[in-house]
């Protein structure tokens, strides 16, 4: 049979939906065009372009592992966010679309308090994907991102350099805030911190398995690594400054409750996601500290 890409997208996509693999449509289209080499938006100006054995191959070997239960950003090496092409590796967290509205509530804060220059933190920054944005969106900003997995670091500093924002960034490996020892203190620190309970791992979907379960596991009750940002960040922060963190379903409570513990934090906000899942806290550390 001789294939062209029009015939290949629909021959594929019902295959992948028989199969149960999520979004079989935008999977295809995404493993096409890198199998291609081209934009996934220039297939829908090549539809009648025939497919050669050689493509075919390679296509269909991309399909294979995606049928395995690995992610597609790992198949194709980079994913979106915020509008910016981001390198993607295996044993890296992959940037979750719910993570653009902690990073564009971030943005609103920064925008509405008209900073003249300002710090920010990331903590366990996996891709860089939020610092990445700060970076590349404001060039009065000083970023500084942390991780402990030195791969998630080396990601990082290839997506900084990509985007020529690499000067903006200082990149530490270390644990949660003890690599910000030396740094400036903070205006800002925003986090996407691992808040799945150790128990519900196990069953999490194949596919999700597939990613660094360090950058997953968030202890016994999803909290341990929230709870110990709360508690570290008033040493970190400047007076006013802002802790900004995703957190999981149903934890929104019992964050607040962390933040109130403290007695150090006032303007406690939690913001809903798309889907309406509690899904960012904010916070604003008292002025007089």
């Amino acid at each position: 049979m001789k294939w062209t890409i029009r015939s290949l997208i629909k021959t594929t996509t019902d295959f992948l939906r028989e199969k149960v693999i999520e979004e079989p449509r935008l999977t295809t289209e995404l493993l096409l065009a890198h199998a291609l080499d081209m934009k996934r938006v220039s297939l829908y100006l090549s539809f009648d372009k025939p497919i050669r054995k050689d493509e075919l191959s390679r296509f269909r070997t991309l399909v294979r592992r995606r049928l395995a239960h690995e992610p597609v950003q790992y198949i194709i090496g980079n994913t979106g966010f915020m509008g910016l092409d981001i390198g993607t590796r295996k044993e890296v967290f992959i940037p979750r679309q719910e993570t653009e509205i902690l990073a564009s509530i971030v943005k609103l804060w920064i925008e509405s308090n008209d900073l003249d220059t300002f710090v920010l933190y990331d903590i366990g920054t996996g891709t860089g994907a939020i610092a990445l944005f700060f970076a590349h969106s404001f060039s009065n900003v000083k970023v500084y991102v942390s991780d402990i997995s030195e791969r998630a670091l080396e990601c990082a500093r290839e997506n900084a350099k990509n985007l020529s924002v690499e000067a903006r960034i200082t990149f530490i490996a270390g644990n949660l805030l003890e690599p910000f020892k030396k740094a400036q203190k903070a205006n800002i620190i925003v986090s996407n911190p691992p808040y799945i309970p150790s128990a519900d791992i196990q069953n999490l979907p194949e596919i999700v398995k597939r990613e660094p379960h360090e950058a997953l596991d968030g202890g016994e009750d999803g909290l341990f690594f929230i709870g110990e940002i709360i508690k570290e960040a008033k040493e970190y922060l400047k007076p006013e400054g802002l802790l900004a963190l995703e957190i999981g379903n149903n934890q929104s409570e019992q964050v607040k409750e962390l933040f109130s513990k403290e007695k150090v934090y006032e303007n406690i906000t939690i913001v809903p996601d798309l889907r309406g899942i509690k899904r960012v806290v904010t916070a604003i550390l008292f002025s007089y500290l």
